[in-house]
């Protein structure tokens, strides 16, 4: 040994024994450990000291947190948890036809139970939730909660929470709302009902529930959109879409606001795996509201009927009208027996009900079904590029509406109608007409439309129905071709097509092909 060399390495002792002329190191074995420690801790201090700076922003995140806290308070104990009995689809067993007899069958039978065993109903146990509305026990909830149930059990929140029998005492499939009551409950604490039209997209929001029945379920999020439509889970749709978690059980419980107040009842889920995705559904309070005095009372709920098929506008369709907005809902059809015949008019623009407008379709069907049937409804209207009111006494909505309650062509025509739309034409026989399933069978047949045409690209199809050119009427090619005539200095024709199968009409707005 020649030497003994000392020095120190981040606070170890690092010992180098040359041997040799070989410089040896022993190093602990804690060494790599201690350096890691000392890079924790020093990032461990600065967050320390960066968290410090951060007092008024952490002191606003607790503020929010005591609002959801607080909001969950007053509001759990007015929701519950619903179980509802319902009849399970019934179902057979297929048996072969070879073994028929051994089971008592004629040799027909398709399906039948086993011989000597009395078929027994089974039920199936759907959950959902509520809010209580009063404190003698009505409870606010979605009708598929508790369509066709045999026995409906509602669960108080709580450990131990009591369970009552209700009975089901009023439902509207139209909106998938229902009115349950606990029998033999009282002393309950009800629910604030808030205003669903106040709420803004992007306000916090909260959804209480039993999502996979776990009661007393707080989940928060924002209001992600208004006034959605046409999404396929009611007849009237208006819905809230939120992207607070929602889930199976979560059906008829509330949505609130920051304030505490329910501003909807959560229905429904967007979801390609069946679990929450972050796109909800909740039914406006506000139209809820409207309901509930009915539904109360057990009462059907009635509803105002214009008689008319409606379509949205787009801006060019709008404009082909005169008319420099897209808001409203252009008439497309009057139905057979409509309450409105002798008062509207295919094409007229309908922009107001009573004095509020409507922007869409979907606005207009819910403001005539609200004011109710045998009852007065003035309507704002553009009809020929000029604005009027008309009043109409409504029908009242049937349970089922209705989407709508050959000669050979001349070569000019033909030529016409291809040049300027892309499209043939003839004339709509008695037999072609039948064979369509058109019931009125007034206007022009189409039969072929080119490939990449606009008249394709705007959806014309083989056997739709051409039944107006730019607001006149046609019966005929002749006449077909004659209102086309009028049209070679406009860049497009308004047209109204009727569906091959009666299956409704639409405007269609078509370029004309410059020559």
């Amino acid at each position: 040994m020649k030497g003994v060399i000392r020095a120190s390495l981040t606070g170890a002792l690092v010992m180098a024994l040359v041997a040799g002329g070989a410089l040896v190191f022993d190093v602990p074995h804690n060494l790599a450990y201690a350096i890691e420690k000392g890079k924790a801790e020093a990032r461990y201090d600065a967050a320390a000291r960066q968290l410090e700076k951060l007092g008024p922003e952490i002191k606003a995140v607790q503020s929010m947190s005591e609002v959801f806290h607080t909001v969950t308070l007053v509001v759990e104990p007015s929701v519950v948890h619903i179980q509802s009995e319902q009849p399970a689809p019934e179902t057979t067993m297929q048996i072969p036809p070879e073994l028929r007899k051994f089971f008592g069958g004629d040799d027909d039978d398709s399906a039948m139970p086993f011989h000597g065993q009395p078929r027994q109903q089974q039920t199936v146990v759907a959950t959902g939730s509520g809010v209580i509305i009063s404190a003698d026990g009505y409870v606010l909830t979605n009708n598929h909660v508790v369509a066709k149930a045999t026995r409906v059990t509602v669960t108080l929140p709580g450990d131990g929470g009591e369970s009552y029998d209700a009975k089901v005492i009023g439902t509207d499939p139209r909106t998938d709302v229902a009115v349950i009551k606990m029998e033999k409950a009282k002393g309950l604490v009800p629910a604030q009902l808030g205003d669903s039209d106040n709420v803004q997209v992007g306000d916090w929001v909260l959804a209480i529930g039993s999502p996979f029945g776990l009661d007393r379920t707080v989940t928060a999020g924002i209001i992600s959109a208004k006034g959605r439509a046409n999404v396929g889970i009611a007849d009237y749709e208006d819905f809230i879409q939120t992207d607070a978690s929602i889930n199976p059980g979560n059906s008829g419980g509330p949505l609130v606001d920051v304030t505490g107040k329910v501003i909807g009842m959560n229905t429904a889920i967007a979801s390609r795996s069946g679990g929450n995705q972050g796109v909800g559904f909740t039914i406006p309070i506000n139209m809820i509201k409207a309901l509930l005095p009915r539904l109360e009372k057990g009462e059907q709920i009635h509803r105002g009927y214009l008689g008319v098929l409606i379509q949205p506008l787009t801006k060019k369709l709008a404009e082909s009208f005169g008319y420099d907005s897209t808001a409203g809902a252009v008439i497309t059809k009057i139905l057979p027996d409509s309450p409105s015949k002798d008062v509207l008019k295919e094409g007229d623009i309908i922009t107001g009900v009573n004095g509020q407008s409507v922007k869409d379709p979907n606005e207009l069907r819910t403001a005539v079904a609200n004011v109710g049937p045998s009852q007065d409804v003035k309507l704002d209207l553009l009809r020929d590029g000029k604005k009027k009111t008309v009043t109409v006494k409504l029908g009242e909505l049937p349970d089922k509406v209705s989407s709508v309650p050959g000669s050979r062509e001349p070569a000019e025509g033909k030529s016409t109608a291809r040049d300027l739309l892309g499209i043939e034409v003839q004339n709509l026989t008695p037999e072609l007409a039948k064979q369509l399933g058109f019931e009125d069978p007034k206007g022009v047949l189409v039969t072929q439309v080119q490939p990449g045409s606009e008249a394709a690209r705007e959806g014309l199809t083989v056997g739709d129905l051409i039944v107006e050119v730019q607001g006149q009427a046609v019966k005929t090619v002749d006449q077909f071709t004659a209102a086309l005539g009028k049209l070679k200095d406009r860049n497009s024709v308004r047209l109204l097509v009727m569906a091959h199968g009666g299956a409704g009409s639409r405007f269609v707005l078509i370029p004309l092909k410059k020559k």
